[in-house]
C-alpha cells in the first residue's frame, strides 16, 4: 500500500508542476509513515513540510494544494492537512482491503520480490575452528546467518551460505597435542597437561577414539610417550611440546591424527547445524587454500602491488596506509603464515568466484580484523565496498533469575546442542533473532520454554494455531466470493488496522534485508500476532451472517499466512495446534 500511496502522491506532484502550481525543479526525498493513533489515519507524510523551501510557500499551503488534488483519487477516503503541514490519509476501504486479495493469491509467495535482480550474494557465518563443539554464542550467528540468506533469498538474490573451516594454522597443531596427550594419559601414563591445550572431555573422547583406531602407522607400544614432557606453560613451551610431538610420531602420523580430530569436530559441528536448521551449499577449507597456493599467489599480488615489505625477517602489509590502525604480519619471521594472511586470500577468492555482495557474520571479538581485511581488499582491488561485516555480540544465558556459567575450569561449556536440547529449536532460533545483532543477548531459558503469553515465539506461534482452530471449525467457504464487498464488510477499527499492518509485511523484509536486521521479521511477527490476539478476544468470526463470517475469515486466513512466511523465513515452525 506503501508503494500505491507513493504513486499517488507523485502523480499529484507531477500534475501540480505540469500546471506551474509547484516549481518544475523541485523535488523531495519525503517519507510515508503509519501513525501511531489510527486516528490520525492510517498513513502520513512529510512532504509539503520538504517542499515550504524550495517552492518558498508555507508547508500548509502546499500540503492543502496538495490535499485537493489527491482528494480526486478514488485511492482516498480521507486526505487530512494536520499540524504545520503533515498530509493524513485514510485509505478507502475498498483500496485498503484489496490487500486481503492479494495473500489470497500469492499465498506463500506475499513478500518476495525480486529487488535483488538474481545478483549473486555470499553470506558466510559461524565458521568456528574444528576445535571444539559449537558454544551458545555460535547459535545466535547460526541463527542470524540463516535468516538473513532466507531474507535475501525472498528479495530476490543467488544465495550461497558458506562455512570457513580454519583446519590449518597453529590451533589444529594445538589440537593434535591435545589429542596426543590424552591418548598417553588413557594408556595409564602421568601427563602434565597445559592450560593452553583444549581442554574439554570432547578431546578425551577422540583420544580414545584415536587409540582403538587404526588410522597410525606406527602401534601404540611404540609411541615414546615419556620422551614428551611439557617444560612450561608459556606459548613457547607448548610450541616446544608440539615439535617433539611431531618428532616422536613422525609428520605422516601427526597429519594423520590432526585430520581425524578435525573430521570428527567438524562433522560434529556440521550434525548441530543441521539439527538447528542450518545448512551451507560450501563448507571452504583453509588447508585447501595452503595446498594449491593460493596464499602465496596472493602474497605475491600483494608484493607486485607495494603493499608488503620485510622487518624482522618477517614479511609486513601497509595496512595502517590504507586506513588499519598499523601494519599487519602476513610471514612470521620462522616462514609460518598468519591467520591474516588465509584471510586475505579468501577474501580475494570469494571475489573472484563473482559475488556482487559478501556478507561475513563474525563474533564482536573480531572488531579487530574489520579494518586490516578492508585494507587488503582495497589494496587487491577487489571493490571493499561490496563487503559487510556484521559483528554479533554474545549471549549469556538467565535461569531462576540468575545467570548461567558459561563454561568451567575444566573447558566444559554450554553447547548449541544444550541448548537446543533444553528449549527447542523454534525458540532458540527466535530468541536469538529478537534483537539486534550489535546488542548483548540475554537468553531467559525459563522464559523461552513456558507456555505464557510473555513467550515471545509461544504469543505468535499461538496465533497462528488459534487461526487453524477456528478454520477447522468453520464451514467451507470460498473467500474469493467475498472478495469484491470485504470494503463493505470489514468496517471495524481493528480490522482496518490489521489490512495496514498486512500490507507493511513486504516491506519489513525489504528494510531487513537492507539494513541486515532479521528482528525486524520477529518484532513484526509479534505485533501481527498482538493484533490478532486483540481483534480475537472482541470479535466473533464464526458468526451467522455468512458474508460478515466469511469477510472474517479471509481477514484471519492472511494473518495466518502472514505469520506463516515470518516464521519461515526465521527457520521458525508454525504449528496447527499448542
Amino acid at each position: 500500500m506503501k508503494n500505491i500511496l507513493r504513486e499517488r502522491i507523485d502523480e499529484a506532484l507531477v500534475t501540480l508542476k505540469a500546471d506551474n502550481v509547484l516549481p518544475q525543479a523541485v523535488s523531495a526525498n519525503y517519507q510515508i509513515d503509519i501513525p501511531k493513533n489510527i486516528a490520525h489515519g492510517d498513513y502520513s507524510s512529510n512532504i509539503a513540510l520538504l517542499l515550504a523551501k524550495p517552492c518558498s510557500k508555507p508547508p500548509r499551503a502546499i500540503a492543502e494544494t496538495m490535499r485537493d488534488m489527491l482528494l480526486k483519487d478514488a485511492t482516498f477516503e480521507e486526505v487530512v492537512v494536520a499540524g504545520p503541514g503533515f498530509l493524513n490519509f485514510k485509505i478507502s476501504s475498498r483500496s485498503l482491503f484489496t490487500i486481503i486479495g492479494e495473500i489470497l493469491v500469492h499465498k506463500t509467495d506475499f513478500g518476495r520480490s525480486m529487488i535483488g535482480a538474481s545478483k549473486k550474494v555470499q553470506i558466510e557465518f559461524v565458521s568456528a575452528n574444528p576445535t571444539g563443539p559449537l558454544h551458545v554464542g555460535h547459535g545466535r550467528g547460526a541463527a542470524l546467518g540463516s535468516a538473513l540468506s532466507s531474507i535475501y533469498t525472498a528479495c530476490g538474490f543467488e544465495v550461497v551460505k558458506e562455512y570457513y573451516v580454519n583446519d590449518a594454522g597453529r590451533q589444529m597443531d594445538i589440537l593434535a597435542a591435545s589429542v596426543y596427550l590424552r591418548m598417553k594419559e588413557a594408556t595409564g601414563r602421568e601427563i602434565r597437561y597445559p592450560s593452553l591445550a583444549y581442554q574439554g572431555d570432547y578431546v578425551r573422547r577422540i583420544a580414545e577414539n584415536q587409540l582403538k583406531s587404526s588410522l597410525l602407522t606406527i602401534e601404540i607400544e611404540e609411541f615414546a610417550f615419556d620422551e614428551v614432557e611439557l617444560k612450561g606453560e608459556s606459548d613457547s613451551d607448548l610450541d616446544n611440546l608440539i615439535a617433539e610431538i611431531k618428532e616422536v610420531l613422525g609428520l605422516e602420523n601427526f597429519a594423520r591424527l590432526k585430520a581425524h580430530a578435525a573430521s570428527v569436530i567438524t562433522e560434529s559441528i556440521r550434525e548441530d547445524l543441521e539439527n538447528f536448521r542450518v545448512d551451507f551449499e560450501e563448507w571452504y577449507s583453509e588447508q585447501k587454500m595452503h595446498d594449491l597456493g593460493m596464499i602465496d599467489s596472493v602474497l605475491s599480488n600483494l608484493d607486485s602491488k607495494g603493499h608488503t615489505y620485510i622487518r624482522d625477517k618477517a614479511t609486513w602489509f601497509r595496512s595502517a596506509a590504507l586506513g588499519d590502525e598499523k601494519d599487519r604480519v602476513l610471514v612470521r619471521e620462522n616462514g609460518a603464515k598468519t591467520y591474516f594472511a588465509a584471510d586475505v586470500a579468501y577474501h580475494s577468492d570469494k571475489f573472484n568466484r563473482g559475488f556482487a555482495r559478501l556478507v561475513n557474520i563474525w563474533g564482536a571479538d573480531h572488531h579487530g580484523y574489520v579494518a586490516r581485511v578492508r585494507a587488503a581488499l582495497t589494496a587487491l582491488g577487489c571493490g571493499e565496498e561490496r563487503l559487510e561485516i556484521i559483528l554479533v555480540q554474545f549471549a549469556s544465558l538467565i535461569k531462576n533469575n540468575e545467570p548461567v556459567a558459561m563454561s568451567t575450569r575444566s573447558g566444559e561449556f554450554v553447547t548449541l546442542r544444550e541448548l537446543v536440547d533444553e528449549v527447542g529449536v523454534d525458540a532458540a532460533r527466535f530468541f536469538y533473532l529478537m534483537r539486534r545483532s550489535d546488542q548483548h543477548l540475554e537468553f531467559d531459558l525459563d522464559l523461552a520454554v513456558s507456555k505464557s503469553n510473555e513467550n515471545p515465539v509461544f504469543y505468535v506461534q499461538y496465533a497462528h494455531a488459534r487461526i487453524c482452530s477456528i478454520l477447522e471449525s468453520s464451514e467451507e467457504y470460498d473467500p474469493a466470493i467475498w472478495e469484491a464487498e470485504l470494503g463493505d464488510l470489514l468496517s471495524e477499527t481493528s480490522e482496518r488496522k490489521i489490512a495496514v499492518l498486512l500490507a507493511r509485511y513486504p516491506e519489513i523484509i525489504i528494510s531487513a534485508m537492507k539494513s541486515n536486521e532479521p528482528h525486524q521479521i520477529t518484532q513484526y511477527l509479534r505485533e501481527v500476532a498482538q493484533e490478532f490476539h486483540s481483534y480475537y478476544n472482541g470479535y466473533k468470526i464464526l458468526i451467522e451472517d455468512i458474508r460478515l463470517r466469511s469477510a472474517r475469515l479471509s481477514l484471519i486466513c492472511c494473518i495466518r499466512q502472514v505469520l506463516v512466511n515470518g516464521l519461515q523465513l526465521l527457520g521458525i515452525s508454525a504449528p496447527s495446534s499448542m
